[in-house]
């Protein structure tokens, strides 16, 4: 099974992100999707600081400036896959 932390499209549009639901819907992949945000105002993300901070914790970073979304893992495993772009060349 994959966790993918991203945004969730009816708060913020994010291409990528429904991207990766969609590939693993298409290959039957299980998933899980954490959503990093919790509402969208006046343009501004209100992030869920609580799925931020197990994500900032899973890649053992400080801060979320300059990630982006999605970020996927194998939980079997706990590997960071990546991004949309390295899951469609993963190697399962």
């Amino acid at each position: 099974m994959l966790t993918i932390f991203g945004y969730d499209s009816a708060i913020h549009k994010c291409v990528h992100c429904d991207n990766a639901k969609r590939f693993c819907d298409m290959k039957g992949i299980p998933f899980e999707f954490m959503n990093v945000a919790i509402s969208k105002e006046d343009g501004n993300i209100q992030f869920d600081d609580d799925v931020i901070n197990e994500l900032l914790h899973r890649l053992n970073r400080d801060s979320k400036v300059g990630l982006t979304m999605p970020q996927i893992f194998r939980e079997d495993t706990g590997e960071h896959i990546g991004g949309f772009s390295e899951l469609r060349t993963y190697k399962f």
